[in-house]
Order: C-alpha cells, then sequence, then structure tokens
C-alpha cells in the first residue's frame, strides 16, 4: 500500500513524458468519452447472427459502460460462465479458444482481460 502512489507517480510521470502533457483528459472531457449517445448502436440480429452473437458474448462478459454489479446479474454471463467452467469433454477448452477467436486482436484491454481470466482458471 506505501508503493503505490509511488508508483503511480512514475506511471504518470513516463505517460507525460511519452504523450505531451496535452495527454491530461480532465474530468468533462473524459465523461463526454464515457457517455452512452456517441457509442455506434450494437448490430442487430438481420446484419449478420454471428457478429450479432460475438458482440453479445464480448459485452457480456467486458461491458464497457456498465458496473461489475450488472455482470454480476447479466443472466447471459451467467450461462456464459457455466460453460467456461464446465471441464467435460473439454468444454471449458473449446469455450475458451471460441471466446479468443472472437475478440478483437487489436484491442489491447481484451488481450490482457482474456490472458488474466483464463490464467485464473
Amino acid at each position: 500500500p506505501v508503493a503505490y502512489p509511488k508508483v503511480m507517480a512514475v506511471f504518470k510521470e513516463l505517460y507525460l513524458s511519452d504523450k505531451g502533457s496535452n495527454a491530461v483528459l480532465g474530468k468533462s472531457e473524459a465523461k463526454s468519452l464515457l457517455d452512452e449517445t456517441r457509442w455506434p448502436n450494437a448490430p442487430e440480429l438481420r446484419a449478420g447472427p454471428l457478429t450479432w452473437l460475438r458482440c453479445k458474448m464480448l459485452y457480456a462478459i467486458n461491458p464497457a459502460d456498465k458496473s461489475l454489479w450488472y455482470v454480476v446479474t447479466n443472466p447471459l454471463l451467467s450461462v456464459i460462465l457455466l460453460l467456461s467452467l464446465l471441464p467435460l469433454y473439454g468444454v471449458s477448452t473449446v469455450f475458451w479458444l471460441i471466446f479468443a477467436l472472437m475478440m478483437s486482436k487489436t484491442d489491447e484491454y481484451q488481450l490482457v482481460s482474456y490472458l488474466g481470466t483464463t490464467k485464473i482458471l
């Protein structure tokens, strides 16, 4: 706990030296980026069932605009978590392989989250 402020100060200094002093966002700018009205709509089912399924699964596991309470109370996530923990006949392994194929490989957050989740399991 004592080292946390020192570590954050080092990260902040490295970030600002890398991005310049303009990189710091104010609270109003950060809130405007998180405003749901600026985000694109979810794809419709008729646009492509695989795209729709991919978006539903990724959003159920890692929603960007919802709290942890939403994730815990989401019924779709309960089914997904049960599938991911089922060790019979390799269901868990197949599930995490499919999940890895669904992720965007350019999004660092998704990759780190995937690695952390599979490491825990």
